[in-house]
């Protein structure tokens, strides 16, 4: 493992020498920063291929026995693996940064810098073992799961994105330069991708209860991704807060992590306490909040007289105020317990009823932000009547509220044939799922051998439970009839974690899910608990089609891309361009390369943004 540390070491150093600002050395500290970074990574992958159980952080999150590909995913299964992926991540995009930008940046060189120092000093995942152990402990009984090998990496690729924008604007010499729209769609894309795909693996070994039951680190990349969802709606019309708008989503993504590792709060994903992990984080993020507050407040001085104020299209200012709101909301649930910690209370997780009392208002007004965006008011009426109609009456009138509000946002969406349709037909029918769900029941039903029970209109009966046993995992597998449709649910005992835990059973129908959880029992009687949830294939559906379209308009803007490039990513803001028709002019002459309404001069906006 030695040359893991070395890496490490040489990446810390790059990164320090970026951050002083050495002009000789140009842009190649941050191409070391990542190559030596990509060389620590690679070599612990190395480490977890070879099953080299000499590694104290192998032998603590892989076994023999494992699938190749979980085998590997064990290296984000801990602080130590998932904080150097995080790291190497910053590193890259830093150095992306650099190339669009074309200059050296410290912002992205300092907190690469800082979290590789604190990963030598605190959590570096190549120690070694005196002797070395004859197996591995494996995964925690929950993370062996296909969607550990992708929703990790994917949540952790749209988080780290995040700061691009962020460490752009704050190493811009000037507030009106253009801040790549590229760099806020893709890392939307991974993050609404590693969102929905983490929804899934929850609903399938948790059962579906809210968004995680609203569990705070989830959640908080819920917060970045509405953060940066926000400042997608405001990234062709700068002004004096354009410098706060995007390096809040930044912010989020990097406070996101720390939630995760700091072992504070309360969660099913986060990582083990440990006192000198967990200050080096937060002074990390708090150093880097105040500096980069520092800077938007000197930003917001100076262009006070200097920058007109944009004239921003009623729609995206709409769309940008709610989802601030929204992300607000769900900030305020998710860090609370951090903040209540600090000053020495009890780090309880806020319940899922805050956010659902809180976040209707949001939604509604989200939803008539829609239908007001295109006044395609009948359409959208239309789209409202039917999102209700999908929704069961149990849902309640919050839950049909929403449904509406889904149902108004998808056919507004399709009704207006603009880019970023695929998106918002996504998150329309995404809210349409989350308002069926809310009529979800979870019940306990004790089933046995020839007494069927009924339950939500499905007959149950069970047929009889199996042992199977195993040195690394055993289990009891229970067969149950549902409508005469066996289905099969386990209750797996992992030896060597010395832990429990419960893989559902599923049956599927054009109204809902069903899921079946084996609690405990005998082969002649058992207790199961049984969860209904209406609509639920819609939730995957609009998630799903919410990330395919974000990725559709990051590929489609690389020409746009390419022109801001080309003229040093100035822009003439279409809105500002004339009065009157002016901001109608300008778009449509930004849409087409062509030029402005007054001045003349081409107007390099990204069209890959328009409509989003």
């Amino acid at each position: 493992m030695l040359v893991g540390t070395v890496a490490l070491l040489l990446m810390a150093a790059a990164a320090i020498a970026g951050a002083v600002g050495v002009p000789q050395l140009g842009r190649w500290p941050a191409r070391i920063a990542t190559l030596a970074g990509g060389c620590a990574l690679g070599r612990l992958v190395w480490a977890f291929a070879a099953s080299d159980w000499s590694s104290v952080y192998v032998a603590d999150h892989a076994r023999s026995g494992l699938p190749v590909l979980l085998r590997l995913a064990g290296l984000w299964a801990g602080p130590e693996g998932s904080l150097l992926l995080f790291t190497f991540g910053l590193a890259a995009a830093w150095s992306i940064t650099e190339r669009l930008h074309d200059q050296p940046n410290r912002w992205g060189a300092a907190l690469t810098g800082s979290f590789a120092v604190l990963i030598l000093i605190a959590a570096s995942p190549f120690e070694r073992l005196a002797i070395p152990a004859v197996d591995g402990l494996g995964l925690q009984p929950i993370l062996e799961h296909p969607a550990m090998v992708w929703h990790p990496p994917m949540l952790y690729a749209g988080l780290v994105g995040l700061t691009i924008p962020m460490f752009f604007v704050l190493g811009r010499e000037s507030p009106d330069r253009q801040v790549p729209i590229p760099t806020l769609l893709m890392p939307l894309a991974l993050l609404a991708g590693g969102l929905v795909s983490g929804a899934r693996w929850a609903h399938a070994e948790l059962g579906w209860g809210g968004y995680w039951a609203w569990d705070p680190i989830e959640s908080a990349g819920l917060v970045a991704w509405m953060s940066g969802a926000a400042a997608l709606h405001r990234a062709r019309h700068l002004g004096r807060w354009s410098t706060a708008i995007f390096v809040l989503p930044g912010l989020c993504a990097v406070w996101a992590t720390t939630l995760t590792r700091i072992g504070v709060v309360d969660s099913v994903h986060a990582f083990s306490d440990r006192p000198t992990l967990r200050v080096g984080l937060l002074l990390i993020t708090s150093a880097l909040t105040g500096a980069a507050g520092a800077t938007v407040t000197a930003d917001l001085r100076a262009t006070s007289s200097t920058l007109a104020r944009p004239r921003v299209p009623a729609g995206r200012r709409r769309a940008f105020v709610v989802l601030l709101a929204g992300a607000g909301v769900v900030g305020l649930g998710t860090y609370e317990p951090l903040v209540e910690a600090a000053v020495g209370g009890d780090a309880v997780a806020i319940a899922g009823q805050y956010f659902a009392r809180v976040m209707w208002p949001v939604v509604i007004v989200g939803a008539l932000a829609a239908v007001l965006a295109d006044r395609r008011y009948v359409l959208a009426g239309l789209g409202g009547l039917i999102g209700a109609l999908l929704t069961p009456i149990a849902a309640g009138p919050f839950g049909l509220a929403v449904g509406a509000a889904g149902g108004a946002v998808a056919i507004s969406a399709v009704s207006a044939r603009r880019r970023g349709t695929l998106a918002h037909l996504g998150l329309g029918i995404l809210l349409v799922g989350i308002a069926g769900t809310m009529a979800s029941t979870v019940q306990l039903a004790v089933l046995s051998q020839g007494r069927p029970v009924t339950l939500n209109g499905e007959t149950f009966e069970q047929v009889g439970i199996e042992l199977e046993e195993g040195s690394v995992r055993s289990a009891a597998v229970a067969t149950v009839l549902v409508d005469g449709d066996p289905v099969e649910t386990r209750l797996v005992r992992h030896e060597l974690r010395g832990a429990s835990t419960a893989e559902v059973g599923h049956r599927n129908s054009w109204t809902g899910e069903t899921q079946i959880v084996l609690i405990d029992g005998t082969d002649a009687s058992a207790t199961y608990r049984i969860n209904h949830h209406p609509r639920i294939a819609l939730v995957w559906l609009g998630g799903v089609l919410a990330a395919v379209g974000l990725l559709v308009g990051a590929v489609g803007s690389r020409q746009g891309l390419r022109r801001l490039r080309a003229s040093n990513w100035s822009m003439v803001d279409p809105a500002s361009s004339s009065a009157g028709g002016g901001e109608a002019a300008g778009a449509a002459g930004g849409a087409v390369g062509g030029p402005s309404a007054v001045t003349g001069r081409a107007d390099v906006s990204d069209g890959g943004a328009d409509g989003v």
